[in-house]
């Protein structure tokens, strides 16, 4: 534990904020942005071991996104986010190669389940 370096992404400030303090708090490398177009220059800048991807954003959307952060990394661990049962998105960005999803609410202790699995 604490030698992830985890990247957020959610256009939802509050969420975002409190999952990176909270990630931070457990002993993880956490920081956030707020959209597609501000992950892809935070992926081209720095190296993430885990990516929690929020798939319902504005262009570009989460999906988009994910295609973005494989074209930047082949080996980083994406999950991602939803909270609109969007099962045709999951399943896509599963196809990308995503390594799994979680939904909205986030149960913490799930969350940290799937960070610490290799």
């Amino acid at each position: 534990m604490g030698h992830h370096s985890i990247l957020i992404i959610d256009d939802e400030k509050v969420f975002a904020n409190n999952l990176a303090k909270l990630l931070r708090h457990r002993g993880y490398k956490a920081s956030y942005v707020l959209g597609g177009t501000e992950a892809i220059s935070e992926m081209d800048r720095n190296d993430f071991d885990l990516v929690l991807l929020d798939l319902r954003m504005p262009v570009p959307n989460g999906v988009q996104t994910c295609r973005e952060i494989f074209k930047r990394n082949k080996h980083v661990r994406v999950f991602v986010l939803t909270g609109h049962g969007a099962m045709d998105e999951v399943l896509e960005a599963l196809k990308l190669g995503a390594s799994g999803f979680l939904s909205k609410p986030l149960e913490i202790e799930e969350l940290l389940t799937e960070i610490e699995a290799e």
